[in-house]
């Protein structure tokens, strides 16, 4: 896939820890999304769960 060299420029200026911090972020809702799929149940049930708990 080519990449923009607009968005290369702008990619190279992120700071390491920002790269990180999403990095980070974007594991979390991989793992989400994996025991959601294993449980059989979609991000509304997990939204309607967690509205129950507050």
């Amino acid at each position: 896939m080519k990449r923009s060299s607009i968005l290369e420029k702008r990619r190279q200026q992120v700071k390491p820890e920002a790269r990180a911090s999403v990095a980070l972020s974007f594991r979390i809702v991989d793992r989400i999304r994996e025991i959601l799929e294993e449980k059989g149940l979609k991000q509304k049930d997990l939204a309607e769960r967690l509205e129950e708990r507050s």
